[in-house]
């Protein structure tokens, strides 16, 4: 597919304020972009029935669609997420699912969206991070990044809450900052640069300022990447250009010398940091059953294992956890220390805090996440058990020493970055710092490659090797930082050719005639240089060595090491006698040595052997001094001879057990810096949780300090609280003393804390010291004081209450107050405590004297009794309107009058019904007017029954008013005159007939 047809999906998280700027962020959208389509996730609560189509839709031409399942993505569309579902993207089709895990973590997740776009878009993926609280989206542009895409985060100044944006900001994997209504057009300018495919060729015509840029990377961060695969590094070089909207290497080098920001922002973007809990499932169920096989087989309790270029964290803790399911129970038997390192700080930074968002751990096997992790707000944290088998470090692996004596190495994903130059470097010390039969974990992508003597394949499909035995293990050369490759001036690239000095061809000659053979060996004895074909140099049987003793002559082997001592111990040209050899064809030679030290300032020291070699017929007149035919001479030298071979086989012995013993005092002392280092990097990560429990013990001691304030001024509202308890007291006591009421305070049954008070005593005619001395006879007493006409019901009345039959006791009932007269009293009780069978087991009650109130009813009761006898024998009914609540009341009487039911509710539409409509008018005006003159009113007027017949009736009313002249109500009588008027309409009628009559 061509590069320009390939849909490019924009993926947009946001929460709290999301709206606000979603819609800036659309309304700065191009209406035609050909290949680009939007997906946006936003935080919703699982119940909330969105708007959010219906609301964007007003702020741009392109289509906005409700996101479903199975639905394929097309271009110059935004699709939406629905509440409480994950958006997921593969092959260009969407993906619901509902979440899997039951914590209050943010729905949708962006972070699923994002590594969804990435693991199927790669550099087709662009993530944007608008306003939202939390730190979702974080894990998803780091994942982004990775493959290639872009990521862009609204500016937190602009942003109603920063939360998200911040948060994806200090992950270092953003790409551009800016405002969401910038946005749109950024996207058009990012997509116009790449696919100008500019870029790419404009770094591979500029190799010279490529290694540069790497060298000012170098400079200011420490890591050299010249030996990481240049594919690597110019796909994030590309990336960082387009971002910078810049399309030359040299305007680029030269924006980089400019901005001091710009190496650590590439920094950054090389870094590569997406890893997962337990990435490639399969693969740690085959590490499982490998590595408690070695663990079977392993003496002593202590377990080292180093985890190189960990990033966050994810891979050190899963092999973590495989420990804990390996070793179970046993696990406190075993000192365990895993090694997690990483050039990127802040990535360690994060793995130290070991907590994770909801969709780190979505494939996570249910019972691993329940046994080893627990929640934590949103997010998950690793226990505690699991966290302390770990420290994380920062450790360059191109330049700082390994980690020894390890049980295994997990170096996972990391060397497809690599050169094979620089993997050849590694793998060799990754077997030294192996135990034999270690294990040594490698992604899917890796292998160990020509090193297949070094490690043994123990699983192919999982890359798990084991590493070799191969007899007593030499430290390799450690791997340090390669130098960086000394700057190149584009602009002054030239070649020179040196025409050559007399010397130049003198120390040629020599170097070709006089000096034809000649070695170079390091302080190990090792050679490093050989110049000419030197007939002394043999291989031996077995296994293979640079040792130049091992390689030599036998019959030299003496006389080298000798001469070799002699050059080291005086620092000076050392020459050897002349030795006889006999070489293949039986010819033979006079050799002797020239040992030359090689001392430079910072470089090892070397030591140059120039092989001087004399046929068997020259070295007759070399040697001319020496007499011939002398036996006694010949024996002498014989003798001295021996004693000089005895003398140098001993030096030989000791000179070799002493580099035996500097070999193992070497090999302790680089496991004691290595126990030091790691000693130091415990003592780091100590101390980072001392801050963290110093951090933790502020945060106590600022809540503490909160909860004492609070206490104090609890403690004010409550001495307020008190002021005010006493006032309503005294109000109280005040109030009850006007009200003539007492209060008692009592328990069933009662005991001798039970509380009467001193107006209840009084209202009895008693005083307070007068009860009986035993409260818990009070009962007895006041029953013995009840008038014996009312005992019984209010015995049956209280034992209902006491049982909870009712809610509350009410009685009205006679007393025999202490001089023995009858007074009325009215008693009321509510329980405040009641038992699980609802009976009463505390309550507070009141009592009031009533006497006068119950005269004063029975003299009501007389009147109207007498009242009612008047009105009843003077055929009168009475009424009353309260003009208030506008109620009617009517006696008996007035009900039979008008023919109507004593049900009927009376209301002013039964009355105006009532009256015949030729009285309507009359009746209302005198009602009105006596209201308004506030005086008596009495007019006969006709009514129709409900029978439909007429009657004459006598009405009469008096308003009263109250002090303030307002209208309180309306009394007065009805009195039926019909039989009396249909007498005097007779009467006249009979008149009027006499009269016509006559």
């Amino acid at each position: 597919m061509k590069r320009e047809k390939e849909l490019i999906i924009v993926g947009i998280g946001a929460s709290a304020g999301g709206l606000e700027a979603l819609q800036l962020f659309i309304q700065g959208l191009p209406e035609k972009t050909t290949k680009m389509a939007y997906i946006i996730a936003q935080h919703l609560s699982p119940t909330y029935k969105s708007l959010m189509v219906e609301l964007l839709s007003k702020n741009t031409s392109l289509e906005v669609f409700p996101a479903e399942d199975g639905l394929t993505i097309q271009a110059n569309t935004i699709y939406v997420c629905p509440p409480n579902e994950n958006i997921f993207v593969e092959d260009n089709v969407i993906l619901l699912s509902k979440p899997k895990l039951n914590i209050n973590g943010p729905k949708p997740s962006v972070d699923l969206l994002f590594e969804s776009l990435a693991e199927n878009k790669s550099e087709k993926s662009i993530g944007i991070i608008l306003s939202g609280t939390g730190s979702d989206g974080s894990r998803g542009v780091r994942a982004i990044k990775a493959a290639g895409g872009f990521t862009l985060v609204q500016e937190p100044t602009t942003a109603k809450y920063d939360g998200m944006p911040n948060s994806a900001i200090n992950t270092g994997t953003v790409g551009i900052v800016l405002q969401a209504e910038k946005m749109g057009q950024e996207l058009v300018d990012i997509l116009d640069f790449a696919d100008k495919a500019i870029i790419p060729k404009a770094i591979k015509d500029s190799q010279n300022i490529y290694k540069n840029i790497l060298n000012k990377v170098h400079d200011v961060k420490g890591v050299d990447f010249n030996l990481y695969k240049p594919s690597t590094i110019e796909r994030r070089i590309e990336r960082r250009m387009i971002a910078l909207k810049i399309i030359s290497m040299a305007d680029y080098y030269a924006y980089i010398l400019k901005n001091k920001d710009e190496p650590e922002a590439l920094f950054e973007d090389i870094l590569i940091g997406v890893t997962s809990f337990f990435r490639d499932g399969d693969s740690f169920s085959s590490l499982i059953e490998q590595f408690e096989a070695y663990l079977k087989n392993k003496e002593g309790t202590q377990i080292r294992i180093w985890a190189p270029a960990c990033s966050t964290g994810e891979e050190a803790y899963s092999i973590a956890i495989v420990l804990s399911e390996i070793l179970g129970a046993n696990i406190g038997k075993y000192n365990i220390k895993i090694f997690a390192t990483d050039i990127d700080e802040n990535a360690l930074f994060f793995a130290r805090k070991g907590i994770y968002p909801e969709s780190a751990l979505i494939e996570l096997d249910k019972k691993l996440r329940s046994k080893h992790f627990m929640i934590k707000s949103e997010h998950y944290e690793v226990i505690k058990p699991i966290r302390e088998m770990i420290i994380f470090s920062k450790h360059n692996i191109l330049k700082d020493p390994a980690f020894l004596r390890l049980d295994m190495l997990v170096c996972r994903n990391l060397l497809i970055y690599f050169s094979q130059e620089l993997q050849k470097k590694l793998f060799p010390e990754f077997h030294y710092a192996l135990n034999d039969n270690a294990i040594l974990f490698l992604g899917k992508s890796e292998s160990v490659g020509h090193f297949q003597s070094y490690f043994k394949t123990i699983d192919t499909k999982w890359k798990i090797y084991q590493s070799t035995y191969l007899g007593k293990k030499n430290p390799p050369p450690t791997a340090q930082a390669y130098e960086k490759n000394d700057l190149i001036n584009s602009a002054k690239i030239i070649s020179e050719v040196k025409k050559p000095t007399i010397g130049d061809i003198v120390v040629d000659y020599v170097t070709e005639n006089i000096l034809p053979m000649a070695i170079v060996v390091n302080d190990s004895m090792d050679i490093v240089f050989v110049k000419g074909a030197n007939p002394y140099l043999t291989r031996p049987d077995g296994e293979q060595s640079q040792n130049i003793y091992r390689n030599i002559n036998s019959a030299l082997s003496i006389e080298l090491r000798a001469s070799i001592h002699m050059s080291a111990k005086d620092n000076t040209v050392s020459k050897s006698n002349f030795q006889k050899v006999i070489l293949l064809d039986e010819v033979v030679k006079f050799v002797r040595f020239v040992v030359i030290p090689i001392k430079k300032k910072n470089q090892s020291n070397l030591t140059l052997i120039y092989f001087q070699e004399e046929d068997s017929k020259d070295f007759r007149y070399y040697n001319s001094e020496v007499p011939e035919n002398n036996d006694a001479h010949h024996k002498e030298l014989e003798d001295e001879l021996s004693r000089a071979k005895e003398y140098l086989q001993t030096v030989i012995e000791e000179l070799e057990t002493s580099n035996e013993e500097m070999q193992s005092l070497n090999e302790e002392l680089q496991s004691s810096n290595e126990e030091l280092q790691s000693s130091n990097e415990e003592l780091e990560t100590t101390n980072e949780e001392l801050q963290s429990t110093n951090e933790e013990l502020q945060t106590a001691y600022a809540e503490l300090r909160s909860i004492y304030d609070e206490k104090e001024s609890s403690t004010r509202q409550i001495k307020e609280i008190n002021k005010k308890y006493e006032k309503t007291n005294n109000r109280l006591e005040v109030a009850l003393m006007g009200a003539n009421l007492g209060i008692c305070d009592y328990h069933i049954p009662a005991i001798e804390g039970d509380i009467w008070s001193e107006e209840w005593t009084n209202i009895l005619g008693y005083k307070q010291g007068e009860l009986p001395s035993d409260k818990t006879n009070m009962k007895e007493w006041l029953y013995n004081h009840i008038h014996e006409d009312d005992l019984s019901d209010f015995s049956k009345n209280y034992e209902n209450y006491v049982n909870g039959t009712i809610d509350a006791f009410r009685s009205s009932h006679r007393m025999i107050n202490k001089k023995g007269k009858t007074i009325w009293v009215e008693c009321l009780s509510a329980a405040s405590n009641r038992d699980k069978d609802n009976k009463v087991l505390h309550a507070v009650g009141t009592l009031k004297d009533i006497t006068k109130d119950e005269k004063i009813k029975l003299s009501l009761f007389e009147s109207e009794e007498r009242l009612s006898l008047a009105t009843q024998s003077a055929n009168i009914g009475l009424w009353e309107m309260d003009m208030i609540t506008k109620v009617v009341f009517w006696d008996k009487r007035s009900y039979e009058i008008f023919g109507v039911s004593d049900t009927t509710e009376l209301l002013p539409e039964v009355w105006n019904d009532l009256l015949h409509k030729d009285d309507v008018v009359t009746v209302q005006e005198e009602f009105g007017n006596a209201i308004k003159e506030k005086r008596f009113y009495s007019l006969l007027f006709r009514i129709i029954k409900p029978n439909k017949k007429l009657a004459y009736v006598q009405g009469s009313g008096n308003p009263i008013f109250d002090k303030k002249g307002t209208l309180i109500k309306i009394v007065g009588t009805n009195i039926d005159l019909t039989e009396h008027m249909l007498e005097n309409i007779k009467r006249e009628f009979l008149v009027i007939e006499n009269e016509g009559n006559k």
